[in-house]
């Protein structure tokens, strides 16, 4: 009985450490348009961060593969309800040289309302071969939101 109570204890402790999350995330989702024509191949490349802080207000995460091009458009879409982070969130985009792809405008973000970065409002940065990392700080903690970037 004493053996089946520690193994029963075991699969408990196992199962709340694979649920519960202790680090923040920033998951990236990695997509590439689909064909638009038989003639015509879409280029822009779409990678999304879907993001929770933990409880400090800070969530990180770097995406898998490589990226080349120009950025067309970044939108920050802040969590609603009780996700909502605080206001003036602030949000960057590194490359490998640890160079931030916003240059600083992705501080200050509005918790209320979308926010979108494009060529004829901001100067975008050139991405070549990297991989991109997003951190979110001053969010608050456990609040959610994406970021969106569209590369061609």
């Amino acid at each position: 009985m004493k053996k089946i109570l520690i193994a029963g204890l075991c699969i408990l402790g196992f199962v709340l450490w694979v649920t519960v999350p202790i680090f923040p995330a920033a998951i990236p989702t990695e997509e590439t348009s689909a064909q638009r024509d038989r003639f015509q191949k879409a280029t822009v490349k779409k990678i999304t961060f879907a993001w929770t802080a933990n409880a400090s207000g800070v969530a990180t995460g770097a995406t898998t593969y490589y990226y080349s091009g120009e950025t067309k458009r970044i939108v920050f879409i802040p969590g609603t309800g009780t996700g909502k982070p605080s206001a003036l969130y602030d949000v960057t985009i590194t490359d490998d040289d640890s160079v931030d792809i916003l240059d600083g405008d992705g501080a200050d973000l509005s918790s209320a309302a979308t926010v979108q970065l494009r060529p004829d409002t901001k100067d975008m940065a050139a991405i070549a071969e990297a991989r991109l990392t997003c951190t979110v700080s001053n969010a608050g903690s456990g609040k959610t939101g994406t970021v969106i970037i569209y590369l061609r």
